[in-house]
């Protein structure tokens, strides 16, 4: 197994998406989900067919599955995290 390769990608390590361009969404990604409480954690566990997504948020009482999310930054939406 060559070291440098990231697993899966095809890329070599450090290569990964380019600044200013957002990753393809797929399953398994991490994504912030805008509860009424705030921000939460999901995970994507399904890409529906108009891009929408349904999420596994992870809130401050456990979680929960929310269906036909679309992409923003407003109450019910999800977003990328911010990278650091």
């Amino acid at each position: 197994m060559d070291p440098t390769a990231t697993q899966g990608t095809g890329q070599a390590a450090g290569q990964g998406i380019a600044k200013g361009r957002t990753p393809p969404v797929t399953i398994g990604r991490v994504v912030i989900y805008r509860s009424s409480t705030g921000p939460c954690p999901a995970i994507v566990q399904e890409v529906m067919p108009g891009g929408e997504l349904r999420l596994w948020v992870f809130g401050q009482r456990g979680y929960e599955i929310e269906e036909n999310v679309a992409q923003g930054t407003e109450r019910g939406e999800w977003s990328w995290p911010e990278r650091v």
